[in-house]
């Protein structure tokens, strides 16, 4: 199939700002380094998967576009990714970005019982193996239990830590970072190769990037209002509105069903 120059130029320009989200990535990672790294790592990498799932969708980058990214292509590298996307960004993106920490949840289940849930972060320092980025240790010198964790593989931490103490029965869903980074680096490399053959997602991206290069606000130096263009129709007044919640109840019963 061929491409024309406007799709040649939006692949280009999205290959490139992989490279460009690649540089931004690397230094939070800290490898080697046991300080930092943990938050502004999945900070950076849910916010950018806004982005490409912008592009994916041609709509305003949102937490929206993020989910819809991650269940379409994350889901290559593990099916989990799209069985609790919002959980994913409710507790990881909005915990740390507003928090700087992640949520924790208790989740009902329809006998009425309660079910703690959380997630416990590794990051190369605490890997098990340098060559295999999904197994860490949550080690006790970083407040964790000294136990193996595996990316995605629900767990109880030790009775003796304080978070099982103080969250009776609590299970945690461990993150390995390196394995968020190269399923994220994989997922935009999926959503390149199919964009190269699949003209309506031709069309989206060359719409979405019209959009990002517009004018998008109108300042009035005698005014303290500004008008939004109108490049998002469909933008929601954000007065009075009421909290989302991008969590729907498959997602928790999923979780509850994973041994």
């Amino acid at each position: 199939m061929s491409i024309d120059i406007d799709m040649c130029e939006i692949v280009i320009f999205l290959t490139r700002l992989k490279t460009d989200i690649e540089s931004d990535l690397k230094p939070t990672l800290n490898r080697g380094d046991p300080e930092g790294g943990y938050w502004s790592t999945i900070q950076l990498i849910f916010t950018y998967t806004e982005l490409f799932g912008a592009y994916y969708l041609d709509l305003e980058p949102s937490t929206n576009t993020g989910m819809e990214f991650i269940k379409k292509y994350f889901k290559i590298q593990n099916p989990l990714y799209s069985n609790i996307p919002g959980l994913l960004y409710t507790i990881c993106r909005h915990g740390t970005v507003h928090q700087r920490k992640v949520k924790k949840f208790i989740i009902i289940d329809k006998q009425g019982n309660k079910h703690p849930f959380g997630i416990v972060v590794g990051k190369d320092i605490d890997l098990v193996n340098r060559s295999d980025r999904s197994n860490f240790y949550w080690s006790k010198e970083h407040g964790g239990d000294g136990q193996f964790y595996s990316h995605f593989i629900l767990k109880c931490p030790e009775k003796s830590h304080e978070i099982s103490k103080k969250y009776s029965g609590i299970k945690l869903l461990p993150i390995s970072i390196e394995q968020l980074y190269f399923d994220f680096n994989k997922a935009i490399e999926n959503y390149l190769t199919e964009l190269k053959r699949d003209k309506t997602l031709q069309d989206k991206a060359i719409q979405m990037n019209d959009k990002m290069n517009d004018f998008s606000k109108f300042l009035s130096i005698n005014s303290t209002i500004y008008e939004e263009h109108q490049m998002f129709q469909n933008r929601q007044n954000r007065k009075g509105r009421k909290k989302r919640n991008y969590i729907n109840q498959s997602e928790l019963e999923y979780i509850l069903n994973l041994n």
